[in-house]
């Protein structure tokens, strides 16, 4: 059996306390520098490329910028809701071989980025950014 490695993700809530909104109810700000190494898991979305994946809270009726930048690899990026369905991807929207989704949930709670490459077998280092 293979464990899946989840990467805690830090979410930064901001409070407007003008608006009575309690900490957590505010957009997400997310910036990961991490890898993808060979003894990753492989991603099922895209056959011999690995994976990482990142959970994050988001808000619904916000748009989001997900950026997925990377200097070693091709990045390729999916998001999924909380099931596991594919909610969104890209390759290459993010200028030259960067990925990037903009997103607006429908619904708040619980979403999975995927982090991979779209070259299988490809590794290196990366940053993922998370913005309203």
């Amino acid at each position: 059996m293979q464990l899946l490695r989840m990467k805690p993700v830090v979410i930064a809530a901001l409070v407007d306390a003008s608006l009575g909104l309690a900490a957590g109810t505010a957009a997400a700000f997310v910036n990961i520098n991490w890898s993808l190494q060979p003894g990753d898991p492989i991603c099922p979305h895209r056959p011999g490329c690995h994976e990482q994946t990142h959970k994050v809270n988001l808000k619904a009726g916000v748009a989001y910028t997900i950026d997925l930048r990377s200097t070693q690899f091709d990045t390729y990026l999916f998001l999924e809701n909380g099931v596991g369905t594919v909610l969104a991807q890209d390759d290459d929207s993010g200028g030259n071989l960067n990925a990037r989704i903009v997103y607006t949930p429908g619904v708040s709670g619980e979403y999975v980025i995927i982090a991979t490459s779209f070259r299988q077998g490809a590794t290196g280092g990366y940053t993922l950014t998370v913005s309203p």
